[in-house]
């Protein structure tokens, strides 16, 4: 999910300016929720959500990118300072290229910080602790919202997205974005998981497009061989290996936390 977010205290200090913060997590846009070519007979990649689709398909393209308030006036034309991970599509510099060239009024400065989401963080916590002015937007994953609204660096988005407005979106896609009550990012775009299988290898083996994890786990294993991983997915220790490791609890039937946040992992049908 992708959320825009107004911050607050990073350029109070050289500019009475709204801060938006962006949170995203979307598979094909940031490199931390891509996938590249894989040597499997399934594989799974995805962002927030649970369960999969098992059909095989291309990753739709990102959202559009929108505009922020305006945060540093230089001579006729206000300058917007965006933080982003690695777009490894190249789309977000084209919509940033092609946005510039149609409002000259304001014009984006698109700045990719590192390969990951969670370079991306790392280098806006130690931009927004330190009281810097070096960014007014940042594109970053949604379970980041409650670290960044904690830290007092963003305010309110009630304050600049009517209700009206917010009735346009998924509910679940804001509840996403909120924290203790309050909204704290707007989504921006969002991607579902998807399951994905070489159809070539199930037709030589004479197998079915898996519908149920028992279909899945029976393919993986009669795919499997010396050379070859019967399934794939993105395990790393970050938020990557976190989202897919949820999505089959949640199909399951089980969860992490309950509404009280009681840790509740060791029960119920999981």
């Amino acid at each position: 999910m992708n959320d825009d977010v107004r911050l607050q205290g990073a350029r109070l200090s050289r500019r009475d300016a709204l801060k938006i913060l962006a949170m995203s997590a979307s598979a094909g846009v940031l490199a931390a929720c891509s996938g590249g070519a894989s040597t499997s007979g399934t594989g799974a990649t995805s962002s927030s959500g649970g369960g999969a689709a098992t059909t095989p398909a291309p990753a739709a393209p990102a959202g559009n990118a929108t505009a922020a308030p305006a945060a540093q006036s230089t001579g006729t034309a206000t300058t917007v300072i965006w933080f982003a991970a690695r777009d490894t599509t190249g789309y977000t510099p084209k919509q940033v290229e092609a946005f510039n060239q149609a409002n000259k009024s304001i014009q984006i400065d698109y700045q990719e910080q590192g390969a990951t989401t969670q370079d991306l963080h790392d280098k806006f916590v130690t931009v927004a602790g330190a009281k810097d002015s070096t960014v007014d937007i940042v594109s970053m994953d949604v379970p980041y919202v409650p670290e960044f609204a904690a830290a007092g660096w963003t305010i309110p988005v009630d304050e600049i997205l009517p209700q009206a407005e917010q009735q346009k979106f998924f509910g679940g896609t804001l509840r996403g974005a909120t924290y203790q009550g309050s909204l704290g990012a707007v989504p921006w775009f969002n991607n579902g998981p998807g399951l994905y299988y070489r159809k070539d290898l199930f037709d030589a083996k004479g197998l079915k497009a898996p519908k149920t994890y028992d279909d899945l786990l029976n393919a993986a294993k009669t795919l499997q061989t010396a050379d070859m991983a019967g399934f794939a997915m993105q395990l790393p220790q970050n938020e990557g290996g976190i989202i897919n490791w949820m999505e089959y609890l949640w199909g399951y039937g089980g969860d992490l936390v309950d509404d009280k946040l009681n840790v509740v992992v060791d029960q119920g049908t999981a």
